[in-house]
């Protein structure tokens, strides 16, 4: 994904618009390096030391997508996190949350572990985030369509019966038996309509939610592909390139 080492953001005070350390700014440049080389592995020490002497929020970005392209979705989502905490600009918080919604969704439901030599955080203070699940494991989802079925299958079987009921009243010896049988099928069989209707109707809800869970997670994936491949944004001094 495409960004800078733009001007971090600055809520209270103003941040360094460059990378000042000579020896943090050696250790970028050996990222970019690999990043161009798709060595994304050995990038990852050297953006964790650039940000050890020079603590630019973007290095945190920059990091997080290193630790994502070697294969580390659990590391980069803290990364992410960090970074949007920050408060950056608005297209590098979009660019950050696209990557992020992508790292989510790979990962197993359980928390994430902090990068190493992460920056010390409040995570203590903070509520812990909602998993993300695919869209066939909603919870939602599976109850909506559960319930459906159930509905159906009573529905069905209460339709069944009626109907052998309808066809055992002409046999019924006396009137009264036969009055009775009949209108025990018919009640049946609005009853069994009515719970055939209504576990229809939750079986189609449940399916419009898997849709539209399914869509979004589609979405949520496209965004950050096509973030991955943005052209670079640069600023005076030290830019990270496209391959970031």
């Amino acid at each position: 994904m495409a960004t800078a080492l733009a001007v971090a953001p600055r809520p209270a005070a103003a941040a360094p618009e460059v990378l000042r350390d000579p020896e943090a700014r050696a250790h970028f440049e050996q990222a970019q390096r690999d990043f161009d080389q798709q060595d994304y592995a050995s990038a990852i020490p050297e953006l964790k030391a650039a940000y050890a002497l020079e603590p630019n929020p973007m290095l945190l970005y920059a990091w997080g997508q290193a630790e994502r392209l070697a294969g580390s979705c659990a590391r980069a989502v803290e990364l992410y996190r960090r970074f949007i905490d920050t408060n950056p600009a608005p297209e590098q918080r979009q660019l950050a949350e696209a990557n992020l919604v992508d790292c989510e969704a790979e990962l197993p439901d359980e928390p994430a572990p902090p990068p190493d030599g992460a920056p010390p955080g409040d995570e203590d203070a903070r509520p812990p985030d909602e998993p993300s699940r695919p869209w066939f494991r909603d919870p939602a989802g599976g109850a909506l369509a559960g319930a459906g079925l159930v509905g159906i299958v009573i529905g069905g079987s209460l339709m069944a019966v009626a109907r052998r009921k309808a066809r055992e009243a002409p046999n019924a010896s006396i009137e009264d038996d036969y009055l009775a049988i009949s209108a025990q099928a018919r009640r049946m069989n609005a009853g069994g309509i009515v719970v055939l209707s209504l576990g229809s109707a939750l079986v189609i809800g449940g399916a419009i939610r898997y849709a539209v869970l399914a869509a979004r997670g589609r979405r949520g994936s496209e965004t950050a592909e096509r973030a991955r491949r943005r052209p670079a944004i640069t600023t005076i001094g030290l830019g990270l390139g496209g391959s970031f």
